[in-house]
């Protein structure tokens, strides 16, 4: 502002200067002239000289300036891609959560289906748990019978064995039955009748 102020008031002098010399002269000595004239000159070079001299120390300014400009914009673009770079982003990761919560929405309702599945397992293994016990008492049950049946079957053979050694005693009581009678048919009688009485048999 100063380097400004300083140019405006020297271009100002020099205006004056012009008016000065623009105006009819009242000078009638030509040293006198000329001491205006190299006066108008000098005023005219340090004009000259100051514009010059500013315009050199702005010039660098005003590229400064534009450079700090241009790089406060790219600054400015940079920010802007990264905001919508961060933007984008924020979106994907949204995207992504939601496929994953999705995916796990699924795996929750595979992960039931499988509990039911296993559940309904559970169940027909229970069912076929409770056949099979119903089978197992059955066969129990059978075998139980059998085991009767061979328990009958042991009493029929003691029975049988009984009669084969009733009709042993009888062969043997019959064998006897000579010698007996021949010496004492009292005796002989009484056996038999011990016998009957034994057997339930009838003499």
């Amino acid at each position: 502002m100063r380097g400004w102020r300083g140019d405006a008031d020297e271009s100002g002098d020099s205006e004056r200067m012009d008016e000065r010399l623009s105006r009819p002269s009242t000078l009638s000595s030509p040293a006198q002239r000329r001491c205006l004239l190299q006066t108008a000159i000098q005023a005219s070079r340090t004009a000259l000289y100051t514009a010059c001299t500013t315009s050199m120390l702005l010039q660098p300014l005003d590229d400064l300036l534009r450079l700090l400009d241009d790089l406060l914009h790219c600054l400015l673009r940079l920010l802007h891609c990264l905001l919508r770079l961060m933007d984008g982003l924020l979106r994907l990761l949204k995207g992504l959560l939601h496929c994953l919560d999705c995916l796990l929405r699924l795996l929750h309702g595979l992960l039931r289906l499988l509990d039911g599945f296993l559940r309904l397992l559970d169940g027909f293994l229970r069912l076929l748990d409770g056949f099979l016990r119903l089978l197992d008492g059955f066969l129990r049950l059978l075998d139980g019978f059998l085991r009767l049946l061979d328990g009958l079957r042991l009493l029929d053979g003691l029975l049988r064995l009984l009669e084969g050694l009733r009709r042993l005693l009888d062969g043997l009581l019959c064998l006897l039955d000579g010698p007996f009678t021949l010496h004492s048919g009292r005796r002989l009688l009484h056996l038999r009748g011990w016998w009957s009485c034994l057997t339930g048999e009838a003499i």
